[in-house]
Order: C-alpha cells, then structure tokens, then sequence
C-alpha cells in the first residue's frame, strides 16, 4: 500500500501526482475568486495525470479549473493550474463603472439653433434653408414661400454678402456629450444571470448620475448591450446603458 504524506494529491485519486506549490487565492472588488497550485509528476506520465478543465480546486472546491500550463524539467512534469469561480452563498456588490465621451450631432438639433441659424423666413449668418418637397431654394420674397414649416436646413454659405468669409461655413453637425454609458458587472453563480430586455428605456441599476436635457428634464437611459462570460462556477456579467441626447430617448420607438 502507498504511503501518503501531505504532498501527495489525495484529492484526484493519484498518489503519483503530487504538490509543487500549494499556490493562493485572491477575490477581486466583483466578488471573482480566482487562485493556482502546481502540481508535478513524471514528465511521461503528465497527460494521464493532470487535472482535467472543470476540475474543482483541492481546498476550495467553488473553483473549477479553467486554465492550465506544464513545464518540463529534468523529467519532471509542472502542471500549473488556474481556478476560477465564486463562494457558495455569497453574492457580491455590483461593481459599477462611467465612460463618457462626445458624438457628433445634426447642427439643427443644436438647441440654439434658431439664436445662430434662424428660419427660412429669417435666415442667420449665412444659413441655407431648401424645400422640403423638391429642394429648392425659395425665398420669402418669392411667390412660393409658404412659411417656415415647408423648409428645412442645408448649409451655411462660405461667403456672406460683404463678399467676407462666412465663420460658420462647413459647418453642418456639433459636439454633443451623449456617449455616456454606465456599466455594471455582476458575478453570480451559474444559471442565475439575468440579462434582461435589451433596446428598451431604462432605469440602470446602481447611482446613476442626472445630467439634464431639453426643458431642464433628466435625460434618460437606453438599456444597449450585455456580455456574460463564464469563470469556473460562476458568470461574470456586464451590462451597458447609454445616456440620451438632450431630447431624450423616444417612448414610441424604444418603450415596447
């Protein structure tokens, strides 16, 4: 009968596989444990014995095995093995992350577009308006000027009628602050995700930040992405909101 000691692996059933390392385990702000132990066996005799992927950890069995490496040395096998997964019972605190960033913009959208643009019927600084039916430009002194709704924006002219160059030429979008998106990572165990109604009207979870709109209304929040990836015995799951523009998010296109 083998004789065992404390660094033989009697975890796996294998006297001939034993510990090198017994490693360490760390748990990160998402409540992911993750730790290693290298194992060592005769160099020949690796593939039969190493742990297979899914493995559980010797001491700490919520972490499965999802990553493993072997060196060879003097006709020892290393097996160094990676364990990934989330304690029994526990359910960590999400962990809530804000990216924010600038888009570009329709320059009519701009709510002081009339203060530097104006209308057809009272155009600014050079701008440009068409009809909306066939493009053409009318003028209010025209015989077809049929008020300001029939126009739409097209352009700033380069050059204003002193013969100077127009500032506001080429200028046909803006800088907006509407990439701002709010992620929150969740870790939980296997089967118990919960990625909800993507492409809808949302209020994300956690702290969000209020940043006015129009009307000195919050803007709103579009639910826009998700990604869940498995690690051992748990899901590590991020989910994405995006901020609205100034206008906010329409109920009769994203509420359903």
């Amino acid at each position: 009968m083998s004789n065992f000691n404390v660094r033989t692996l009697e975890f796996y059933g294998n006297p001939n596989l034993s510990y090198e390392d017994y490693g360490e385990i760390d748990t990160d702000r998402t409540g992911l444990s993750s730790g290693f132990v290298v194992f060592k066996c005769m160099a020949q005799r690796y593939a039969r014995l190493q742990p297979i992927m899914g493995a559980k950890h010797p001491f700490a069995p919520f972490l499965w095995l999802t990553k493993r490496n072997v060196k060879f040395k003097e006709g020892i096998a290393f097996i160094t093995c990676k364990y990934e997964g989330i304690e029994l019972n526990y359910t960590p605190p999400p962990l809530y992350s804000l990216s924010t960033s600038c888009s570009e913009e329709p320059i009519e959208t701009n709510p002081n577009f009339k203060a530097f643009a104006g209308t057809a019927s009272n155009p600014l600084n050079g701008a440009v308006f068409v009809r909306i039916d066939n493009e053409s430009i009318t003028t209010i002194d025209g015989p077809k000027f049929d008020g300001d709704q029939l126009y739409r924006f097209k352009e700033f002219q380069t050059i204003l009628s002193d013969s100077s160059l127009n500032p506001f030429a080429g200028i046909l979008k803006y800088l907006d602050g509407t990439q701002l998106s709010w992620r929150v990572t969740n870790t939980v165990p296997l089967g118990s995700q919960n990625l909800g109604k993507l492409g809808t009207i949302q209020v994300p979870i956690g702290p969000i930040p209020t940043v006015m709109g129009a009307d000195d209304e919050p803007r709103n929040w579009l639910y826009i992405g998700a990604s869940s990836e498995q690690r051992g015995s748990a899901f590590q799951t991020m989910r994405e909101w995006r901020l609205s523009g100034r206008r906010g998010w329409f109920d009769e296109i994203y509420d359903y």
